[in-house]
């Protein structure tokens, strides 16, 4: 297991080592009289901790334990520390030698004393942690800040951040104190209790923002059960468990001994007389919170992305890799909702074929003055065949979907039906007006990506040979009526959706085919219908500083390979530049937020709406402005924001009983989207059933599925937030509001031109689609800050079309 992100490891064997992607890594502290890691880490490994600290040396004084303990056991089971002092000059003087003599170790982090409290102090204690930082990162070391969980003490951490430019290897070890995390009994638990933690949570919550690295657990702060044995507080238990829920796959715990509990069974309490510590920290990690947040399919599949930067995909530019499609088809839930929104669209068809017999009846009765023309027109026949484009097959989950629902459907049809299709073999087998009412299925999967047209026409051959499905090698926004045998689609299905929703250009492309009358009609029905961008601050020092590493990489080129039905399998080329620092700070990137706090609750941004009409979506440019009110929980219920919002945290920390919210640091924000893929009172069902919205007194809720932490769907995992970097993090006062606005821009739409080639039969005009952002704070009509706008014109980065 890892004590640090840089890979360095601390411990590697005992029952800690069974599981690296959900285990708890845990240390043991003993000051020693002597200081000798090697001895105190082999009582430790003998009682199952994977790891312990030692006091580091500033002077030039042998200590036995270089020579008796490899060089892997001090990069990867030993955790330096440096000790503050009582006179902090002295303190000072000593710091550098200290992480010098670790860093020559290569231990996986080192422990620096608490920022101290004095002003000058506080400055030159910044100074020299930034100069610690610069030679720590070169060694791929952590250095780990003691912090208390009181607001003074993270207020502190955070101004010591922004003073040395927030270096990713800075992070703070938080420190359990007896009477700020907890009480003076096991079982007491008051109304003053509460209010506590529901303060404490949300200073958590701060915290885990902050780079929150590892947990201590001095054993004064443990009370004794009724057995003898070690138990933390309520609120410490609950605290304590939050964070694991949060951050336990990456958290570090440290028990800081020697033990002060005398254990009625001496031999239990093991070498290091801190054992009974140990086993209750891992009773923690075995509650079935902890094992449902850590231990999950969906936690262990999205472990490796945890924090990590993605470039956006260019979908429209680029075609997707093998296994890109395959890791995006093992989510759980998303095809499940997919296959019920189509189980819906299709039966809306079937009622809505229904519909329009009835009436040919009626007119036919009523209709004794018509034309023969008319009359004609009138008995004109009505069948039950469904045709249905799925638009960006991909290797065809979406096909799988919409021939399972057709299957449920027409099944259910047919028991609606059983008389008339009993009566229908009595009378004539073979009447063709009967067959119509037969339901049918075709099914075309349009896909530009070559590779996986190989792919797909496989499964035409195996898994879909009893179904008429259709394999068309073409982009969506240039399909022909040719291509689909001059039929139009009354389904259109398609997972275009970004991380934000629109950010790989799902209005574009559904725009175009839905608008088309010469493959669509006006009563196409589009799945998804709508959908909405939400947008919510983030503080987190870790994606910052992800952000800011972004730079030092190679820039990357899109050779447009995956254009239309480009043959082009190389579509990007690595440059020989690197990214830059302003590219960097303006690039949106795909993230699994796990180091991260959502300070606020997300707040819709706009929407997009599809029908076959193809009205709503003329414009395809988009403004918000947002105002984030201050809140006193700083959104702790949301946490990293890629998880849905917690109801149990809500009620706790609703017990706060501040007035004003404390100050947060925002590094950006988090764009997620909710998308109905069915709904009956959506304007194309009705356009095509012909009622208006809760007609008939309706109460059936849209299909959906969502990232946003308000309306998660649980267990999804196809889409991770967009991360909109700042490119510096930004105060947001006590008590202020933090206004941002974003825009949706296009070259189409706001005049801009590009050098690219013009629209022909089988390729579509070329334009860009970007993303720019600002923020400023503001409390009683001042306004107190404000960011540059980024991305201006999508100087650093754009979507291709």
């Amino acid at each position: 297991m890892s004590a640090n992100a840089n890979g360095n490891s601390t411990g590697g064997g005992g029952a800690a080592a069974a599981d690296r992607a959900s285990t708890l890594v845990v240390g043991l502290s003993i000051p020693q009289s002597q200081v000798n890691a090697a001895a105190l880490l082999k009582a430790a490994r003998e009682d199952e901790y994977d790891f312990v600290t030692t006091a580091l040396p500033h002077s030039l004084e042998g200590r036995d334990d270089v020579r008796t303990l490899d060089s892997k056991w001090w990069r990867t089971s030993v955790v330096g520390v440096c000790p503050e002092l009582r006179d902090w000059s002295v303190t000072m003087e000593r710091l550098p030698k200290q992480v010098q003599w670790g860093l020559h170790m290569s231990l996986p982090a080192i422990i620096l004393p608490a920022p101290p409290a004095a002003e000058n102090d506080f400055m030159d204690y910044a100074r020299a942690v930034q100069s610690l930082c610069m030679e720590a990162s070169q060694a791929s070391v952590q250095l780990w800040i003691k912090v208390a969980l009181t607001d003074l003490a993270l207020l502190q951490f955070d101004l010591l951040t922004r003073l040395c430019d927030a270096p990713g290897c800075l992070g703070m070890i938080l420190w359990a104190e007896p009477l700020a995390m907890g009480t003076t009994s096991a079982s007491s638990y008051s109304n003053t209790a509460g209010a506590t933690v529901a303060a404490q949570m949300s200073l958590l919550h701060k915290a885990i923002g902050s780079q929150l690295k590892a947990l201590c657990f001095p054993t004064k702060v443990f009370l004794t059960n009724k057995r003898g044995y070690p138990t933390l507080a309520k609120i410490n238990q609950v605290l304590f468990t939050e964070a694991l829920r949060r951050i336990g796959r990456t958290l570090r715990v440290v028990v800081e001994g020697p033990s002060v509990h005398d254990i009625p069974d001496g031999a239990g309490a093991g070498g290091t007389f801190c054992l009974p510590y140990l086993q209750y920290i891992h009773h923690i990690r075995q509650r079935q919170e902890c094992i449902q947040a850590l231990d999950s399919s969906v936690a262990q599949q999205e472990f490796p992305y945890l924090d990590s930067l993605q470039r956006p995909l260019q979908p429209l530019a680029d075609h997707l890799e093998f296994q890109m499609y395959e890791t995006f088809e093992k989510d759980p839930v998303k095809y499940v909702q997919y296959r019920s929104a189509m189980l819906r669209a299709i039966d809306t068809v079937l009622q809505s074929r229904k519909r329009q017999r009835q009436q040919q009846q009626d007119a036919m009765m009523t209709s004794s003055t018509t034309t023969n023309d008319q009359q004609q027109q009138q008995q004109q026949p009505i069948d039950n065949h469904v045709v249905v484009f799925v638009a960006g097959a991909g290797r065809g989950p979406l096909v799988t979907a919409t021939l399972e629902a057709f299957e449920f459907v027409s099944k259910q049809f047919r028991q609606q039906n059983a008389s008339i299709f009993d009566a229908m073999v009595l009378e004539d087998s073979n009447s063709n007006d009967n067959k119509l009412l037969i339901p049918s299925l075709s099914v075309y999967a349009i896909e530009k990506n070559p590779s996986a047209i190989i792919y797909l026409n496989s499964k035409v051959h195996h898994e879909w040979k009893e179904y008429n499905v259709k394999i068309v090698h073409q982009d969506v926004r240039v399909v022909t009526p040719r291509l689909v045998q001059g039929h139009k689609a009354d389904v259109v299905i398609s997972e275009l959706l970004g991380s934000f929703g629109d950010n790989e250009l799902s209005p574009e492309c559904l725009q175009v085919l839905l608008a088309s009358s010469d493959v669509c009609k006006p009563t196409t029905l589009s799945v998804p219908m709508r959908y909405t961008s939400h947008l919510a601050p983030i503080s987190s020092l870790r994606l910052y500083s992800e952000a800011k590493h972004q730079a030092q990489l190679p820039a990357i080129i899109s050779m447009g390979g995956g254009g239309s039905n480009g043959n082009s399998t190389t579509t990007n080329q690595v440059s020989g530049q690197s990214v830059g620092p302003l590219a960097a700070m303006e690039t949106p990137y795909v993230v699994r937020s796990h180091s991260a706090a959502q300070t606020h609750v997300e707040m819709d941004c706009w929407n997009f709406s599809h029908d076959g009409m193809a009205s709503n979506n003329k414009g395809l440019t988009r403004t918000a402005h947002l105002e984030f009110v201050p809140d006193i929980t700083h959104a702790a219920a949301c946490g990293g924001g890629s998880v849905p919002a917690d109801a149990a945290v809500a009620q706790l920390t609703a017990a706060n009983t501040s007035t004003i919210p404390t100050p947060v640091t925002i590094h950006g924000f988090l764009g997620t989207f909710t998308a109905d893929l069915f709904d009956e009172n959506h304007p194309s069902v009705q356009n095509l059933m012909g009622t208006t919205a809760n007609a008939g007194g309706t109460t059936n809720p849209p299909t959906q599925i969502s990232t946003a932490p308000a309306n998660f769907s649980k267990d999804m995992c196809s889409w991770f937030p967009l991360y909109f970097p700042l490119r510096e993090p930004m105060n947001v006062p006590a008590g202020a509001t933090l206004g941002v606005s974003l825009w949706r821009r296009t070259d189409s739409d706001m005049g801009y031109t590009q050098p690219a080639p013009p629209a022909t039969a089988t390729t579509p005009a070329q334009h860009r689609v970007w993303y720019e952002w600002c923020a400023k704070t503001h409390r009683g009509g001042e306004v107190l800050n404000v960011t540059p706008i980024h991305n201006p014109n999508g100087r650093s980065y754009h979507v291709s079309m």
